[in-house]
This record gives structure tokens, sequence and C-alpha cells, in this order.
């Protein structure tokens, strides 16, 4: 039913571990791949430049460096996303954590439990095709967290996106189900 893309698993503290592989969009990893290429001769022959000829540094010439580092350090993160990335979705009786894995610069978006509506699939996407090809935003599953709408799962199908909603719908009921028996006491 859930192809080799999807791992399920339930981690420790009763947690449930859902690992979703990025599927690679060819021409994006292309583009990015050449890209970063391009960004490298640059690079080294500013900084060629730079150390044979220090007396040509001005302001303008620090100013395009550093502005040319900077669009290649994310030219790499979205190249090393579609070459390797996986988002890791744990999700424990406090908490669902949504992080990406494989690439540079990212962090953990944590959410309480308690503020999150339930899973489902996204009927129509928001975002932008261009940031949904390269992989800055978008998802298959989405959920509610203090009125606004969440997503994960870039290369999901609607049924894989369904089968994990299942699951993580399930496991949400019964945390919420063992925090209110526990309450109760």
């Amino acid at each position: 039913m859930i192809k080799e893309k999807v791992r399920i698993d339930s981690g420790e503290h009763s947690s449930l571990v859902v690992t979703l592989k990025r599927e690679a969009n060819y021409l994006i990893l292309f583009l990015t791949g050449a890209w970063s290429l391009v960004w490298a001769g640059i690079t080294l022959t500013i900084l060629y430049g730079l150390a044979t000829n220090p007396e040509k540094i001005d302001g303008e010439l620090i100013i395009f460096t550093t502005l040319i580092l900077l669009a290649g350090v994310f030219v790499i993160k979205y190249f090393l996303w579609h070459l390797n990335g996986k988002e890791r979705i744990d999700l424990n009786a406090q908490e669902l954590t949504v992080q990406k894995l494989g690439t540079i610069l990212t962090s953990k978006r944590k959410y309480e439990l308690s503020q999150i509506d339930n899973f489902r699939v996204v009927t129509k996407q928001t975002s932008p095709l261009i940031f949904r090809m390269y992989g800055i935003t978008g998802g298959q599953i989405q959920f509610g967290y203090y009125g606004n709408n969440k997503v994960f799962g870039q290369t999901l199908s609607k049924k894989e996106a369904q089968s994990i909603v299942d699951v993580l719908n399930e496991k949400l009921i019964s945390s919420t189900r063992a925090k209110k028996n526990q309450g109760s006491f």
C-alpha cells in the first residue's frame, strides 16, 4: 500500500515516527547542480583575485562576494534537499515535530499537540508552483495549528498521504484520550 519512500515506526516513549523520503525532481536537481558548479567557479575566481591582488578590495566587491556566497549556499541547500532529502515527523504525547533531514540550514518545527486540529490530505495547493517544484513550500498533508494551516509531505501521492493521515489521526486521538484520562484522576 505504501511505497518504500515512507517509513512508519513506533519510537521511544510511545511516539510515532514517520520518515518521508523526498522524490527528486531531476530537472531541479540538474539546474541547481549546474548552478552550483558555476557558483563554485565564480567563487574560486573571486577568491583567487582577492588573494593575488588585495589592493583591489573595496566595499562593492565585498558586498558582491557576500551576495554570491549566500546565493550559492541557498542553491546548495535545495540541491541537497532534492538529492537526499527526508522529512521526519515525530508525534508524541506532547508535541508534533517536523524536521527536514539531508540538507543544510534547517530547524525543527515543533507544534503543541493540544493546539493541533486533525490531519487531512490537501485538496488544493495554495503555494506557487515554482516554490513547490524547488521544495521550498507545499505538502500533501495538512493540519490546523492556532488557526493556520501547516503542511508537510511534499512528494507524497494522495493515496500515501491518506494512509499517513489515518495513522497520524489515530495517534492524535489516542494521545488526546490518554491526556483526558490522566486529568480525570
